[in-house]
């Protein structure tokens, strides 16, 4: 009678079957949420147009010269946010601004948690070698 019996997974293997089964559970819990769903949607979406601004509007948008249309135009179909005081569309300025948001918003995210790295390290280096 011979048994065989597997080994006992390592710890970081059973880590990352946590990590695994976290985020599903996770995952289910938020797509019980359509408003969750629309909002990580519209988010993406959003993101996702900042990113190919180039390819959706001509990066002479912001040119007073050879602006397309007449100074404060109404909304139509050729612009659907209006003109600017110098005939620029609105739209594309405004999509070409959420580059910059976009920039700004994950640079400061990332200072953050660079920051917060770092002063954290640095408490639990400082405390740890004070016990004795």
């Amino acid at each position: 009678m011979t048994t065989t019996t597997e080994p006992a997974p390592s710890p970081r293997a059973l880590a990352r079957q946590r990590r695994r089964a976290s985020v599903a559970r996770f995952w289910r819990q938020y797509r019980a949420e359509r408003a969750g769903l629309y909002g990580l949607t519209a988010l993406a979406l959003c993101a996702l147009l900042a990113l190919l601004a180039p390819l959706f509007v001509g990066s002479d948008v912001s040119s007073v010269t050879d602006a397309p249309g007449r100074p404060m135009q109404s909304p139509s179909t050729e612009f659907p946010l209006g003109t600017d005081q110098f005939g620029r569309d609105l739209l594309g300025l405004v999509i070409w601004g959420s580059r910059v948001s976009l920039l700004v918003g994950l640079l400061a995210a990332v200072l953050s948690v660079a920051i917060g790295t770092l002063i954290g390290v640095t408490a639990g280096i400082s405390r740890a070698g004070t016990r004795r």
